[in-house]
């Protein structure tokens, strides 16, 4: 787990950054060195609206599911217990 987290982290959600495949894109097409994919695209967040609630859900969700965290890890780590 301490490897997951060296590098860079999505500033929206706190997703490793660290290869290409995870960075959301700007508005000229380039990789986004502040954000992922499932926050940001094309220049602009993917749910502007979000709660920081449904952040933390979204995060939980995202790491059981693409990171294949564990659900209590993922609820530990987004302190969502």
């Amino acid at each position: 787990m301490l490897n997951l987290l060296k590098g860079s982290l999505c500033q929206s959600c706190g997703i490793p950054l660290n290869e290409d495949e995870n960075k959301g894109t700007n508005i000229d097409g380039s990789k986004s060195s502040e954000y992922c994919k499932y926050c940001f695209q094309n220049g602009e967040f993917t749910a502007p609206e979000i709660t920081c609630g449904e952040m933390i859900k979204k995060v939980s969700k995202i790491a059981v599911e693409k990171l294949n965290m564990p659900a209590f890890q993922a609820a530990i780590i987004t302190n969502s217990v």
